[in-house]
């Protein structure tokens, strides 16, 4: 299972259709102008097909998530961001990923906000 801890929509969905170790996980990359998300997917080659399936009806069902879904996912997110930024490895690889992609540092605040911006209608578009 990913990481042996994360019970996510993602992993719930793929856990039946596997008795080998697998990883669900997202993956986003921003840019100031534009940006690609998508999933990445590894699991045993007889079972990839089936694990692929389940996640990518997640995304899809995410068109049907309601305002009050969407913001409780935000929060979730948004706490976790915190969380991460409570120990100092947390505090030294985010410094060190935001270095490297946002050309320095980004306070906590940024990141929360930014969060916050995301709107029903974007996540709507992107599950399409």
């Amino acid at each position: 299972v990913h990481r042996g801890s994360n019970h996510g929509k993602l992993i719930s969905s793929a856990a039946p259709y596997t008795s080998h170790p697998f990883s669900v996980d997202t993956v986003s990359l921003s840019y100031s102008d534009s940006g690609m998300w998508g999933l990445s997917v590894a699991a045993h080659g007889d079972e990839i097909g089936d694990v692929l399936k389940s996640s990518i009806g997640v995304v899809r069902g995410l068109q049907d998530s309601t305002d009050e879904e969407i913001q409780a996912a935000k929060n979730k997110l948004k706490l976790s961001v915190i969380a991460e930024r409570e120990s100092r490895a947390g505090i030294m690889a985010n410094t060190a990923t935001e270095s490297i992609f946002s050309n320095g540092p980004v306070s906590t605040t940024q990141i929360c906000d930014t969060i916050d911006s995301i709107t029903s209608e974007e996540v709507v578009n992107m599950a399409k």
